[in-house]
């Protein structure tokens, strides 16, 4: 198991909209469904301001990651 405190916390780790792009063009398309019922088809087709609000959500995970110390995954 790791550890948050694996990560080096004065690197600034960014989630940019480019890199969001790049991660979910590489989603595999025609998979069932998980038991959210998202596909990702519902990802990989949304529209530009869904994905700012995923590039947002995402930034939020990592920030709470490195501001948590001692939690284990």
């Amino acid at each position: 198991m790791r550890t948050n405190t694996d990560f080096d916390y004065n690197n600034n780790l960014k989630v940019d909209i480019d890199s969001l792009r790049q991660c979910l063009a590489k989603l595999k398309l025609n998979k069932s469904l998980g038991v959210d019922n998202i596909s990702a088809e519902h990802l990989v087709y949304c529209g530009i301001a869904l994905q700012i609000h995923l590039m947002f959500a995402f930034q939020c995970y990592v920030a709470t990651l490195l501001c948590t110390r001692g939690v284990r995954f």
